[in-house]
């Protein structure tokens, strides 16, 4: 499935804005119907993060996987039914991991 991406950035702050197409069905209970919007926290150690998060019982949207322009990312649940996203890219890195 494609999802549609495009980022905003000012100074040294970027919003990137995505479709929630794979997602889409996984919205849980909790949330109600209400439109999720949802972070994108740039991690270094991506792999330890996930195993972490996984040990602490997170309800995983998205497991974690290789991007294709670059770097790793997983999504989650929180308990209030919030979408996170994680990952190593990096737009303004000199080299993405």
């Amino acid at each position: 499935m494609r999802s549609i991406c495009a980022g905003l950035s000012f100074l040294s702050a970027i919003a990137a804005i995505a479709s929630l197409v794979a997602l889409a069905a996984a919205v849980p209970a909790a949330a109600a119907g209400r439109v999720l919007q949802s972070a994108y926290i740039v991690v270094v150690d991506i792999e330890a993060h996930y195993e972490r998060a996984l040990a602490a019982g997170a309800v995983i949207a998205m497991p974690l996987k290789t991007e294709d322009y670059g770097g790793k990312s997983y999504s989650c649940w929180d308990s209030e039914g919030q979408l996170w996203n994680f990952g190593s890219y990096d737009p303004w890195a000199d080299n993405p991991a």
